[in-house]
């Protein structure tokens, strides 16, 4: 990472000549599907005149002055990240040290002897800007030096110590408000046609993440688009205002967000269905009388697999004048809001997941399997981009598919190896349509189910 220079606005800029020519720059950061990204700073640089900028949210517009810019250098602007010499040194047991901190972020400090050998280390995700004070401790005696580092930048002190009793870096506080202030107006040197890279960071799903970088001759005002091609802000969290759902049972079900829609991020569990027509046991044989099956000898806990219902056990229904038909926007046994999806729902899904890079294994639009299975209890397998090989890399998309296994002809099989989902989608009068994800396959495969066999539910909300 380029090393980023700030500057303090002086006194003497408000008696600049502001009627000057301008060019305004502002940034909006955008997602994989084009959504908003709010930004939290964004770095400009100028190759031509060899300076950088960066500006904060809120403030993340730039105005320039075209062939009035003052050169800054020399008048003592604040440094973007710096460790002050720690008090007292040298030092017995405790010392305190102050780290300034202009760009918003995760900073990591740590302590290491002369040999190199890290002996403490510390680390906070999103430090604010402003001066941060810490304490620090060690052990041994001797000459150590503590460094503190930022999206490639570093500043380090040497500190002496006498002894004490233990390896520590503490966090104290905030110091002093941000010396740090954010601008729309910059001092530096500027004019038309400069060759100008825009570079803008955020906090996507947690996660600080950076923007394809923006590089072209300035020659207007205008707004830049920064992307971020490898994400999908809102994908992965729960569905704004359902981080939970419940059935008419009182189950709660987690959810989740992915490419705008809400989903349940586990299977149905209900005993009982809404219509009252829902009933235990079956022998996996009738496709008129709506059952669930419990499928108590697999392994997996039954709050992460859920149950297996047939296909009117999914959709509450026993008429068997239905048996043929497709019901959109069925709610079946989902809770209140929420329905069993058909065929082109699952589609959509599977279509929106193929098309976002992050979520395809090795860039193949048909290798999905991984980002929309959970993390444990595949079965495993070393098939590259198959959910039983690297469980770690699994579950891009927050949609954690359980592999709850499936009930066929007279036994159930396939736990830890295969889920497979119902749609509301009738194919025939004994088939519907389904969904299937399995440890060895990297492909999510569909399929004909005969309806009295026995499939996982998830819902989609209306």
């Amino acid at each position: 990472m380029k090393k980023h220079l700030l500057i303090v606005l002086a006194p003497l800029l408000a008696a600049a000549n502001m009627s000057a020519q301008t060019v305004t720059l502002q940034f909006t950061g955008r997602d994989a599907t084009d959504h908003y990204v709010q930004l939290d700073s964004v770095i400009i640089t100028n190759f031509t005149r060899n300076w950088q900028e960066t500006v904060f949210w809120p403030d993340t517009t730039l105005t320039l002055q075209i062939g009035t810019g003052i050169d800054d250098a020399g008048t003592g602007g604040a440094p973007s990240l710096k460790l002050s010499q720690n008090n007292p040194n040298p030092f017995s047991g405790m010392t305190e040290v102050d780290l300034s901190v202009a760009d918003k972020g995760k900073v990591t400090l740590e302590i290491s002897d002369i040999n190199g050998r890290i002996m403490e280390t510390f680390q906070e995700t999103s430090l604010q800007r402003g001066i941060h004070r810490f304490r620090v401790g060690l052990a041994t005696a001797g000459t150590y030096m503590l460094t503190a580092r930022q999206r490639g930048r570093s500043s380090s002190i040497k500190m002496v110590c006498n002894g004490g009793s233990s390896n520590a870096i503490e966090y104290v506080g905030l110091s002093m408000e941000s010396a740090f202030t954010p601008k729309s107006l910059t001092t530096k040197p500027f004019d038309l046609g400069d060759v100008m890279e825009y570079e803008g960071y955020a906090v996507v799903n947690g996660a600080e993440v950076v923007s394809q970088s923006v590089m072209q001759a300035q020659n207007a005002s205008e707004t830049v688009v920064l992307r971020f091609t490898g994400v999908v802000s809102g994908d992965g969290m729960p569905c704004p205002n359902a981080a939970t759902v419940t059935d008419h049972e009182g189950n709660v079900y987690n959810t989740v967000q992915i490419g705008g829609k809400c989903w349940m991020k586990e299977n149905m569990r209900c005993t009982t269905s809404p219509n009252g027509h829902l009933t235990a046991g079956g022998n996996l044989t009738s496709c008129y009388v709506a059952y669930y099956y419990d499928y108590s000898s697999s392994l997996i806990p039954l709050v992460d697999r859920g149950l297996l219902y047939n296909w009117s056990g999914a959709m509450d229904t026993t008429a068997t004048t239905y048996i043929s038909d497709s019901f959109i926007n069925r709610r079946g046994i989902c809770p209140a809001g929420w329905h069993v999806p058909d065929e082109d729902e699952w589609a959509n899904l599977f279509n929106y997941v193929s098309n976002i890079s992050a979520y395809k294994c090795n860039d193949n639009i048909a290798y999905i399997a991984k980002s929309l299975a959970s993390k444990e209890h595949w079965g495993t397998f070393s098939g590259n981009c198959a959910p039983g090989n690297n469980q770690n890399d699994n579950n891009a998309t927050g949609f954690s598919a359980v592999p709850a296994g499936c009930g066929q002809t007279t036994s159930f099989s396939s736990s830890g190896f295969e889920t497979i989902f119902w749609t509301s989608t009738s194919s025939t009068g004994a088939f519907a349509n389904s969904y299937s994800i399995a440890a060895i396959l990297a492909t999510v495969t569909s399929s004909n189910s005969n309806k009295k066999y026995g499939r996982s539910v998830r819902c989609i909300r209306d």
